[in-house]
C-alpha cells in the first residue's frame, strides 16, 4: 500500500504542476531528475547515519555504568556484549576477545541464550582475526546447531556465512561452497 501510495502522489503533483504551470518540458526536466534526488537522499542518510564507534563505546559504557549500580545483570551483560561488537568494529580483537571471555560464564549461569548466542558469534569473529580457526569453526557450527535447532532462518543463514567465510579460510572450498549455496537458498 505505502509504494502504491506514493507512486498516486507522485502523478498527482506532475499532474498538478501541468494544471498550474503548463510548461510541460520543465515538469518533465524536474521529473526525470527524481533518480538524482534518490541517491542524493540516500547519499544523506549514509552521511547522517555514520558509524561512530567511539561514541558507542562511551554510551555503552554509561549504560553499562547505570545497569550495574541498579543491578541489572541481564542489561550490563547485553551493554558489555554489544561493546565487544563496536571494539571488533575498531578493530580492537583482543579487547573484544577479553570482553566476551569475562561475560561469557554469566551469560551461560544467567541462562540469557539469545546474549550468549550473540557473544558466541562476536568470539568466533575474533578468534578469525588471530587464525584460531578451529576454535572458531568449532563455535560457529554449534552456533549453527542452535539455529537450526530453533528453525531460526535468519540465524541459520548468519551463522552459515561465518562458518563458510571459516570453512574458507581453512582451505576446505567445498564445504564453503555448499554452505553458501544454503544461505543463498534462504536469503
Amino acid at each position: 500500500w505505502g509504494g502504491a501510495v506514493l507512486l498516486a502522489l507522485q502523478g498527482l503533483g506532475v499532474a498538478l504542476t501541468l494544471g498550474l504551470f503548463g510548461n510541460a518540458t520543465a515538469v518533465n526536466i524536474v521529473y526525470g531528475s527524481r533518480g538524482m534526488w534518490s541517491v542524493g537522499l540516500v547519499w544523506l542518510a549514509g552521511l547522517i547515519q555514520q558509524p561512530r564507534p567511539d561514541e558507542a563505546a562511551a554510551l555503552l559504557d554509561q549504560a553499562n555504568l547505570l545497569a550495574q549500580r541498579h543491578g541489572s545483570q541481564r542489561i550490563s551483560a547485553r551493554a558489555n556484549v554489544q561493546l565487544a561488537q563496536v571494539r571488533l568494529v575498531q578493530n580492537r580483537d583482543d579487547e573484544a576477545l577479553a570482553i566476551i571471555d569475562r561475560e561469557l560464564p554469566r551469560l551461560q549461569a544467567s541462562r540469557y541464550r539469545r546474549t550468549e548466542l550473540e557473544a558466541l558469534s562476536i568470539k568466533a569473529r575474533a578468534l578469525q582475526s588471530f587464525d584460531r580457526l578451529d576454535e572458531a569453526r568449532a563455535i560457529v557450527s554449534n552456533l549453527l546447531s542452535a539455529a537450526e535447532a530453533n528453525k531460526n532462518e535468519s540465524a541459520i543463514a548468519q551463522s552459515a556465512g561465518d562458518l563458510a567465510l571459516v570453512t574458507t579460510s581453512l582451505g576446505d572450498f567445498p564445504a564453503a561452497l555448499k554452505l553458501r549455496e544454503r544461505v543463498t537458498s534462504i536469503r
